[in-house]
């Protein structure tokens, strides 16, 4: 769905201040995941807009559980075990997301696949006949003489 990758992006951290440094100027390394999003002839403006907003939920929960993936290694013993949790439910976001999408591309690839077929022409009869075999034979056997 989306690469990750890391940038370094400088923020206002609380301690520049305590420690007189310039507002600012701290660098810290963040994931950034840049979602593609195709597009079909079938898709609308909101085709579209929904598309967008599976990846954007895709691509926000698939951060969180990298940032989260990072800090595992840093946090002390007792609070892995919730952070373990808590990248676990971003990854569940990030799965729903990608199975909506997958939902949605299937029905509209359905749609596209009748919509190029047209309508069947082929007309399936089911004819039910109860009867025992002897008046079936009866029947065929009238049939055959009033045909000769």
């Amino acid at each position: 769905m989306s690469e990750s990758k890391k940038v370094i992006k400088t923020i206002e951290h609380p301690l520049e201040e305590f420690f007189e440094i310039e507002s600012g100027s701290t660098e810290v390394e963040v994931f950034q995941r840049e979602g593609e999003v195709l597009s079909s002839e079938g898709y609308d403006a909101k085709d579209e807009e929904i598309d967008n907003q599976f990846e954007e939920i895709y691509d926000s929960a698939m951060e969180g559980y990298d940032l989260l993936s990072e800090e595992l290694h840093t946090v002390e013993g007792k609070f892995k075990a919730r952070i373990g949790e808590v990248s676990v439910q971003h990854l569940n976001a990030a799965l729903n997301a990608a199975n909506a999408k997958a939902k949605l591309k299937e029905s509209k690839d359905k749609l596209e696949a009748k919509r190029i077929s047209g309508p069947s022409s082929v007309t399936t009869n089911n004819t039910l006949i109860v009867d025992d075999r002897s008046k079936l034979l009866e029947q065929l056997k009238k049939g055959m003489e009033s045909d000769e």
